[in-house]
């Protein structure tokens, strides 16, 4: 039976692969391109989506693209990838091991369809590893009706107020999504160079994200300015009401944490009762939880679930 370890990630020992390695790797899986995920690898595999926003950040990238449902052979082990939501080209990774097993491990992912990305499908496996960012049961977020409705609120009441919006997310994924979303609500959008580029590849990969301008020192009059939270440029003019887009905006103090005057919980990551019933849908015969509080893997096994949070210098058995 194929067995996997856990330090401070997942290594599949008989396939040689290790799935989003914090350091330099002879062949990895990389789930997609936030900075605490990606890395200067030897080798290995992303979807071409992934490989472009590394190679964006990075200047090079060495891993080798796989599109969605193509097949790898490695090992002996079938090896495709499935959406995961989260930002653009997110993947799950689905190994399918010469026992007849079916091993999933979904990275970062998000099961709402939005506008610039496909969300993550459950699929059925026999062994899952999931990350559980918010799973305590306070997570439970709002509809995207509601926290649109939300964004236009604050945004209405900034401009009659003769102020600056700035809303606020990571320069990638959550920043582009609210382009999209700021322009479908009918206003002007102004966005921070950092957030520019990264936009520049979700339009290379035919995300229509609408119009906007680049941030240049002044924030045309009407204007929403989209800007990551660490940017300083948004800070030059007082005349602002700035807005954090985060699942962390659940917790009230979130906005005196971030140091801005509303905060709403636009996430790229399933709240509690979706990461439930994703669980419930793979029907996996054993779970691994990562990234996220031991009290979900709990949780799951009262639910009947065989269920368990991994821990540092872990071996277990697919």
């Amino acid at each position: 039976m194929t067995a996997f370890d856990y330090t401070d990630h997942i290594h599949l020992p008989e396939a040689n692969l290790a799935l989003d390695p914090p350091r330099r790797s002879p062949f990895a899986f990389v789930s997609h391109g936030h900075s605490d995920h990606i890395g200067r690898h030897e080798n290995g595999i992303g979807t071409p989506a992934t490989v472009a926003l590394i190679a964006r950040r990075l200047g090079t990238c060495r891993l080798t693209t796989l599109d969605f449902d193509a097949r790898l052979e490695r090992n002996g082990h079938q090896i495709t990838l499935a959406p995961a939501g989260h930002v653009l080209g997110a993947a799950q990774i689905v190994v399918d091991d010469p026992f007849g097993q079916r091993f999933v491990y979904t990275g970062d992912f998000s099961v709402r369809p939005r506008a610039t990305i496909v969300a993550a499908q459950p699929i059925r496996a026999d062994v899952l590893i999931m990350e559980c960012t918010f799973g305590q049961p306070r997570y439970v977020f709002p509809s995207d009706e509601e926290i649109r409705e939300r964004i236009r609120e604050f945004i209405d009441y900034t401009l009659n107020e003769g102020l600056t919006p700035v809303v606020l997310g990571y320069s990638l994924g959550k920043s582009q999504e609210a382009i999209s979303l700021v322009n479908g609500l009918g206003y002007s959008v102004c966005v921070d160079p950092a957030v520019a580029r990264i936009a520049d590849v979700y339009r290379a990969f035919g995300v229509d994200l609408g119009a906007y301008v680049i941030y240049n020192g002044a924030v045309p009059p009407g204007h929403v300015l989209i800007a990551p939270p660490n940017g300083r440029r948004a800070d030059k003019s007082r005349r602002q009401r700035r807005l954090y887009l985060s699942g962390w905006a659940m917790d009230s103090s979130t906005k005196y944490r971030m140091g801005v005057d509303d905060a709403i919980p636009l996430s790229d990551h399933p709240g509690f009762d979706e990461l439930v019933a994703f669980v419930e849908a793979v029907q996996p015969k054993r779970v691994y939880t990562t990234h996220g509080p031991s009290a979900f893997a709990d949780h799951l096994c009262r639910l009947g679930f065989q269920a368990e949070h991994l821990g540092v210098h872990q071996l277990a058995l697919l």
